[in-house]
């Protein structure tokens, strides 16, 4: 039987066969070529204990758990005397190197890659390494393979083969096609913004379906095909880390802190943190990813975070042409290759034609981003220009107005309003705040003038989108003036 200084060489001569580099963490990763995917593992990690485990096996070496412990020791210390720059990963989809593609790793065994060209517009597999070469992805536990597209020429009729599944109106379908395409063509190393997807709907409307099953075999397939949404904002960067698409389930209400951490998600965020085994040592965490919030009820009530989200809003299902789901997976998978291939040749095409589009201020939503792409977008599928702009920002007003509909204040300043002529109402905020309290209750309203002003100011959007307009100003002494949002506006 060999020693043991002998038999952790052998194992490590193996280990030195393949790529090692070092993250921006300063932890130890080892790579290995499958197919065309560079696929990066942590040297600590259960993954990379099995691959140390099996080379033993294949040696006839007997491997304890501390001996395995060494080689991954021994196996970092190898990966830092590269002496090579420290690489980033990524889950799912990347951009190449010379930054002409998006690539997506399919997460199959065969190690298939698309490739969405920023130049030619055109998706297709990769067929040379080169593509790939220097991109370095993760398979976090819960990936799971997606199926390989079907690439076709007359591509624009399956993505209307998308249309049966998701029951919702024409302008509010094509504003969804273009959110999945952009969140396809921009990986997150872009550091872009995205819209939060928010599913709503009545029960029998098919949202569970849609999230769990429809949008994650187009975007990303994952094992946690629906989560719980956590408590702990750390936990939240995790889950985020471990997956492209975070989808959240049967949400009824969060709190304020939440809403403003989900905010932070949408556009890119840190959490700072006190490093493990340290007292001085700071450390942080990445928030960032593409969220989609379901269930049945008004969640969204901030208007921060209503600025940032794109709603679907689903009707019930015909109860004369309802499927058992079974049936309707078996149709849905029969149909995916080719949707998926029209999908990603969409977001290709729209990609090679991003940075030609213009954009009316007046259809801007707050993520700009999104509203650039719609444009791109409209253009590929011969819209009208503006067409889908224009129903986003229609979108994010509907659900400002929503989330405001039932608040307090808004109920209290629209009964105001009844007894007002055209002028309106226009006053000092304590002389308004005295008005407003013969509508509602004292404590549903703010406590004081000063906090109705901060209120009004932060909330003027909101308001605005349920037809109450808020002017605040200054002539011989400080006003707050109330109307009706004209017809025109």
């Amino acid at each position: 039987m060999p020693n043991k200084e002998n038999s952790a060489l052998a194992i490590l001569t193996e280990v030195d066969k393949h790529e090692m580099n070092i993250n921006a963490q300063n932890k130890g990763l080892w790579t290995k070529l499958l197919g065309f995917v560079l696929i990066t593992i942590c040297m600590y990690s259960d993954k990379f204990e099995l691959v140390l485990r099996q080379i033993a096996r294949n040696k006839k070496i007997r491997a304890s758990a501390s001996f395995i412990s060494d080689l991954q020791a021994d196996s970092e210390s190898m990966a830092f005397e590269k002496n090579k720059p420290a690489i980033s990963t990524s889950v799912r989809y990347a951009t190449s190197v010379d930054g002409n593609h998006v690539l997506c790793d399919l997460g199959d065994s065969e190690g298939n890659v698309v490739q969405l060209s920023k130049v030619t517009g055109e998706a297709k597999l990769v067929a040379d390494k080169a593509t790939t070469e220097g991109v370095y992805f993760l398979r976090p536990d819960g990936l799971l393979p997606m199926v390989k597209p079907v690439f076709e020429v007359n591509w624009k009729s399956h993505l209307k083969s998308l249309r049966p599944y998701i029951n919702t109106d024409d302008p509010t379908f094509y504003t969804l096609l273009a959110y999945m395409t952009y969140v396809i063509a921009h990986p997150k190393s872009e550091e872009v913004p995205y819209p939060i997807l928010v599913i709503q709907g009545p029960k029998g409307s098919g949202k569970s379906f849609f999230c769990n099953y429809i949008i994650r075999a187009l975007i990303d397939q994952n094992s946690n095909s629906s989560l719980r949404l956590p408590k702990k904002e750390m936990d939240l960067a995790l889950q985020l880390e471990h997956t492209y698409l975070a989808v959240y389930d049967n949400l009824r209400s969060f709190n304020k802190y939440t809403s403003d951490l989900l905010a932070q998600v949408a556009t890119r965020s840190y959490l700072a943190h006190r490093a493990h085994y340290s007292q001085d040592d700071l450390a942080s965490k990445l928030v960032h990813g593409a969220l989609v919030l379901n269930g049945i009820h008004d969640f969204i009530q901030e208007e921060d975070l209503a600025d940032r989200c794109f709603r679907v809003q689903l009707e019930p299902m015909d109860s004369s042409i309802l499927k058992r789901e079974p049936i309707l997976k078996k149709e849905f998978s029969e149909d995916l290759p080719r949707i998926k291939g029209a999908l990603f040749t969409l977001a290709a095409k729209a990609l090679a034609g991003h940075d030609e589009c213009e954009v009316n201020p007046n259809d801007r939503a707050r993520i700009v981003d999104f509203s650039y792409w719609l444009a791109s977008v409209e253009k590929v599928l011969g819209f009208k220009a503006g067409i889908l702009q224009k129903a986003y920002v229609k979108n994010v007003k509907n659900i400002m107005a929503t989330g405001m509909a039932d608040d307090s204040l808004t109920l209290a300043l629209k009964k105001l309003l009844e007894g007002c002529s055209e002028e309106g109402w226009k006053s000092s905020s304590s002389e308004l705040l005295e008005a407003l309290r013969s509508y509602e209750k004292s404590n549903n309203l703010p406590g004081s003038a000063s906090i109705l002003s901060q209120r009004l100011t932060s909330q003027m959007a909101g308001l605005n989108a349920n037809g109450i307009c808020i002017e605040i100003g200054r002539g011989k002494t400080r006003y707050i003036k109330v109307t009706k949002v004209s017809a025109t506006a």
